[in-house]
């Protein structure tokens, strides 16, 4: 009796030992394979080998959703420095996307990034608005919510979202070959899970078990190649409607954590092609209804008509249109701000059918293109309560665009290799090698063949500087700068071939860069002196002349130019009071 009770009586502590084992088991392999630092987690952003206190966004990012490094596609989110710790003067600016948002295939100046950048310094050259550009090309919402956390980190002060295209093709999405799961909800935990060391080791494991974990000509296949599972997938089918839950789902984490913790967001409604482009999964009614509606000059029928064959066509490189009725919806929900890209498309487009003119292909914009993304979300920047930002005359903004004509040829060549596959067709041609015949072709080629960013760079700048191009020159420099954040001698010289350009407002922002980076400078502050004295902001050119008097080794120039301020503002007053004729 009294044994039957002893044992009774160990049971719970044989439960108790049972379910504590396996646990002491999983804890101790997790720390052993920290210790081994195994399975280390991507993060979003990493420190800057070569420039201390600063963070760019991690180029191996996309690592973070494949076991084995090699299933995943080369992609990466293009190169920004910024610093660990942000300013006080600093309004800091972070974009969340894909490709559309990353600026593909013109890169970091010509994305959203570069036109907004470009924008903010034409309009406040006096402040430091810092914008983190996150997108890159295969992602979909699951990568926006996955980085929350550590965008948040960043103490953002506005977040703006262009995103959805990705939603069935892109990594983890409803109909992709990288990495989809069976649900929304099973993807969601599976993102949750990959942070464990553990995780990772067993799931690389079965992937190198695999035969056909890396696909033969995984090298040579681009990344739209890559995404696609060679299904399509119809409307209202069971993946459709997969895609739509997961984009609304991620929606609401995304913006509902926003909210919480009191980052605005804006968030822009999306524009792909609809004429001009067959549809990928081929040819359908909609669509050739579409072409003759246009031809007979019935141009709002056409439009609904190619809007139709676009939600119609099966292999889903685009968003369906009601990805945008989700978007607005959830704007509204989230106080979010709704930025109208689609109208500002619409407004420029020929009929305002959106076609070749403002799209390269399905949904990467033109230089154009870009341009009016920019431009929406700067347009509702200037409508917000955000109490420095004003408008700035378009045309003035369009004409400095930061994209170089290397930049544009090697897009248009990049554009070309693109399209060459699939999805746009099934029979590749032998493109034509580039004619090199002038300096600029060899610059080009050389810029083909993947040679040192920087370097092509400094020679571009060399060769404009030699044909006397100035707003070339100017152009170039300033992207150098931007990207040598850290040099003040690098803003420097755009300062001083903006002003020779004749671009004042380009010359004060990277002036002050400059200054900022260096400010017991004497040189950057006569040379900012001088760019307020051009732009008659006499008072604030003294101040600076007056500060330089006290320290400098050349008294007698520094006296001579306060004089020349002196007079000019003495002048400029008198010139003012007298009355209008």
């Amino acid at each position: 009796m009294n044994s039957n009770k002893a044992v009774k009586s160990t049971k719970p502590l044989f439960y108790l030992i049972a379910i504590l084992i396996p646990i002491v088991v999983l804890v101790g392999l997790e720390s052993l394979l920290r210790v081994l630092n195994y399975g280390e987690k991507q993060a979003a952003f990493i420190p800057v080998p070569q420039l201390s206190g600063y963070l760019q966004p991690n180029p191996r990012l996309i690592e973070r959703y494949f076991s084995v490094p090699e299933l995943a596609p080369k992609v990466s989110p293009d190169t920004v420095y910024f610093k660990a710790q942000k300013a006080k003067d600093t309004f800091r600016i972070v974009i969340q996307g894909g490709s559309s948002a990353a600026g593909f295939p013109f890169g970091r100046f010509g994305s959203l990034q570069g036109m907004l950048q470009q924008r903010f310094k034409l309009a406040y050259p006096d402040k430091n608005i810092e914008i983190i550009n996150t997108a890159m090309a295969a992602v979909n919402t699951f990568t926006l919510v996955d980085i929350q956390d550590e965008i948040l980190q960043l103490e953002p002060d506005l977040v703006l979202v262009y995103a959805g295209h990705n939603e069935y093709l892109g990594v983890l999405g409803a109909g992709s070959v990288m990495g989809a799961q069976s649900s929304y909800g099973t993807t969601l935990m599976y993102l949750k899970l990959k942070s464990l060391r553990l995780f990772k080791f067993l799931e690389a494991s079965y992937q190198h078990f695999k035969v056909d974990a890396v696909p033969s000509d995984q090298a040579n296949r681009t990344v739209m190649a890559s995404a696609a599972k060679g299904q399509n997938i119809p409307m209202d089918s069971a993946v459709y409607q997969q895609g739509i839950h997961q984009f609304s789902g991620n929606l609401d984490l995304l913006l509902s954590k926003y909210k919480q913790e009191g980052v605005p967001v804006y968030i822009g409604n999306l524009v792909s092609i609809e004429k001009d482009l067959i549809p990928f999964s081929g040819m359908n009614q909609a669509y050739q209804h579409a072409l003759g509606l246009f031809e007979a000059k019935e141009y709002e029928q056409a439009k609904q008509s190619f809007i139709l064959a676009k939600d119609l066509d099966e292999l889903r490189f685009r968003a369906p249109s009601e990805f945008n009725d989700i978007i607005k919806a959830k704007a509204k929900e989230y106080d979010a701000t709704l930025v109208d890209v689609e109208t500002k498309f619409r407004e420029a487009a020929p009929q305002g059918i959106l076609d070749h003119s403002l799209l390269l292909e399905h949904v990467h914009p033109t230089k154009l293109g870009y341009f009016l993304l920019a431009d929406a979300f700067f347009e509702s920047l200037v409508t917000s309560e955000i109490p420095w930002v004003a408008n700035l005359e378009t045309n003035n903004a369009k004409e400095w665009s930061p994209i170089s004509e290397l930049n544009e040829r090697y897009a248009v060549l990049k554009m070309q290799n693109l399209m060459n596959g699939f999805p746009f067709t099934d029979t590749p041609k032998i493109l034509p090698k580039i004619a090199v015949e002038t300096a600029f072709d060899q610059l080009l080629l050389r810029r083909l063949k993947g040679e040192n960013w920087l370097l092509l760079q400094q020679d571009l700048l060399k060769f404009y500087l030699q044909a006397n191009n100035l707003k070339q020159a100017a152009l170039v420099a300033g992207i150098i700068a931007d990207a040598l954040v850290a040099s003040a001698e690098s803003h420097n010289t755009a300062a001083n071939l903006f002003r020779k350009a004749n671009q004042l407002n380009l010359a004060l922002y990277h002036q002050r860069q400059s200054l900022r980076l260096d400010p017991d400078s004497e040189k950057y502050q006569m040379n900012l002196a001088f760019d307020l004295f051009l732009a008659n902001r006499f008072d604030e050119s003294l101040l600076l002349l007056h500060n330089v008097k006290q320290n400098t080794q050349d008294l007698p120039r520094v006296t001579f130019f306060i004089d020349k301020v002196s007079t000019a503002k003495e002048a400029f007053s008198k010139f003012k009071e007298l009355p209008e004729r």
